[in-house]
């Protein structure tokens, strides 16, 4: 076992009867100001002052429990990477601990572009849905609305509820209601805000389904307590960091950015407020609730293992007081599976993880996603 770093951090590891009457008074305007006004109703209930804790960066244990379980192989042949940070708590200092295969990112072009060249390239999938979803939470907390508002674009006939819309594209992986989140917040606009998060390696630059990249945003309006506001369209300023696949613009991410997106929702305490999900605490934890549940525990007749691919880790290691959030995606170009989910085991450990392979076409996914269970398993009881 090799520690190649270790880095002491504080804060950092690498959220019905309308007035129909539009005035000037009620443009939304996505402003920093309106940000730092919601940081303080945050800075009530949650510590304003991050906790001191340590990085701990491990590069050969995964490889040696792969080798060592036989699954080396077929994670070569399918350009597999994995990722787990647990997370280990002590009196004085806590620890992440980062395990990882093949996802240490590297620009290895040189060219500024997030690319299939590139050390430790993730292709994210459904799995950016999650940093959109408390984006869209942050919002909502910053325009002072509860997570019930609708929304729609203008001159368009149907209205919808933006938490109805955050629960479809994290449950049940919904693409039209993930591009409406997208469309209302912006590209600029999640592009800006993540990376001023720290998170400046998760890029989405693609509506899901490939219906647009970098599209400009158009008008929307929200109805609210008999009040309706008006958001003015938005265009795009940021030139592409992404190439999903060959060339084509698109969602890219790194596994530790999307694993620190989603220990920002869990575990913000570990964070300043600028890196933080400026959510309320009632919506932090109604995203983990949402993210715990299974299709069908959510009235969708769908199997467990719908956008939740490791049901047999669950099984495994938290039927009884843990608990497993999870959201999973298929690429679109590439037939990359990918996984990020935190497992908190009934002992009480949590394990953050990102995993991804890319099999050929031909496979069934019922045989990836068992190979992928299997294999998360056996890593899982064996990581020190």
């Amino acid at each position: 076992m090799l520690a190649v770093g270790i880095i002491f951090l504080s804060g950092k590891i690498d959220s019905q009867v309308f007035d129909e009457k539009v005035h000037k008074s009620d443009l939304i305007e996505d402003t920093n100001d309106n940000i730092q006004e919601a940081e303080e109703d945050i800075s009530d209930t949650e510590i304003a002052k991050a906790k001191p804790y340590r990085v701990n960066h491990e590069t050969l244990v995964l490889h040696e429990i792969l080798e060592g379980g036989g699954f080396l192989n077929q994670m070569q042949s399918w350009n597999g990477k994995m990722l787990v940070v647990k997370f280990e708590s002590a009196s004085v200092s806590p620890v992440f601990k980062y395990h990882e295969y093949l996802t240490h990112y590297q620009d290895s072009n040189n060219n500024n572009i997030l690319d299939e060249q590139d050390q430790g390239f993730f292709n994210p999938a459904s799995t950016v849905k999650v940093a959109i979803a408390a984006l869209a939470l942050e919002k909502l907390n910053a325009l002072g609305v509860e997570r019930d508002t609708e929304y729609r674009i203008v001159n368009e006939s149907n209205w919808y509820r933006i938490d109805e819309d955050i629960r479809l594209s994290i449950v049940i992986s919904d693409n039209d209601a993930a591009n409406r989140l997208i469309l209302w917040l912006g590209f600029d606009y999640i592009k800006s805000t993540l990376a001023n998060k720290g998170l400046d390696n998760l890029a989405v630059e693609r509506l899901m389904l490939d219906r647009g990249t970098l599209v400009d945003s158009p008008a929307f309006e929200m109805r609210f307590n008999n009040q309706k506001k008006y958001q003015q369209p938005k265009s795009v300023s940021i030139k592409p960091s992404c190439y999903e696949k060959d060339e084509r613009v698109g969602n890219c991410a790194t596994a530790s950015n999307l694993v620190e997106a989603l220990i920002r929702i869990v575990q913000p305490e570990y964070f300043s407020n600028d890196e933080r999900f400026r959510m309320t605490q009632s919506d932090r934890m109604w995203l983990q609730e949402i993210m715990m549940h299974t299709p069908r525990e959510e009235g969708f007749e769908l199997p467990d293992n719908y956008c939740r691919f490791l049901t047999e880790v669950e099984r495994r290691f938290s039927s009884q007081s843990g608990r497993m959030l999870s959201k999973c995606g298929v690429a679109l170009f590439s037939n990359t599976y990918v996984d990020t989910s935190l497992i908190e085991t009934d002992d009480g450990h949590k394990y953050y993880v990102a995993f991804a392979v890319s099999p050929t076409r031909r496979l069934d996914e019922e045989t990836i996603l068992q190979w992928m269970n299997t294999t998360a398993n056996f890593v899982l009881s064996k990581l020190p």
